[in-house]
């Protein structure tokens, strides 16, 4: 009876390590399974991380293409007015050289007006004159 009891007891202290062993082998699969879902979220997360990464880059690569844009655009314009604004100033350069001539011409034609006026002024003093003459010798023929 005693033997019974104890083979019993040898038999339940078996099957308690044999119970103690599937739960080691739950219990270490267990492990092994968090441990692959961390490693999982772990590549999850630094693949995300690589393709916001790509993004930010291609992002910033669009942004640099934006400026580039830009400052050609501004450097065109840049260009464009110092353009303009040479021909704007041999357009006055050329604008005051014609003022010049036309004042010079306007000075030439003043003194030319002058001139046939003092001319004219003379030739009116000498008609009188000989209308005076006239006049006298018609007197005198007139007497005669």
């Amino acid at each position: 009876n005693v033997q019974a009891k104890a083979n019993e007891a040898k038999i339940d202290v078996e099957r308690a390590h044999s119970q103690m062993c599937d739960y080691n082998v739950i219990i270490a699969n267990a492990t092994a399974d968090i441990a692959i879902a961390k490693y999982e979220r772990d590549r999850a997360k630094k693949i995300e991380a690589q393709r916001r990464k790509q993004e930010a880059k291609g992002s910033l690569k669009v942004q640099q293409e934006v400026i580039e844009m830009k400052r050609n655009y501004l450097v065109k314009m840049e260009q464009q007015v110092k353009d303009e604004k040479g021909e704007a100033e041999k357009i006055v350069m050329e604008a005051e050289k014609e003022y010049k001539v036309a004042e010079n011409e306007l000075i030439v034609v003043e003194n030319k007006g002058k001139e046939e006026l003092k001319v004219a002024e003379k030739e009116l003093t000498v008609s009188e004159k000989e209308l005076k003459v006239s006049e006298k010798e018609l007197k005198i023929a007139e007497k005669e």
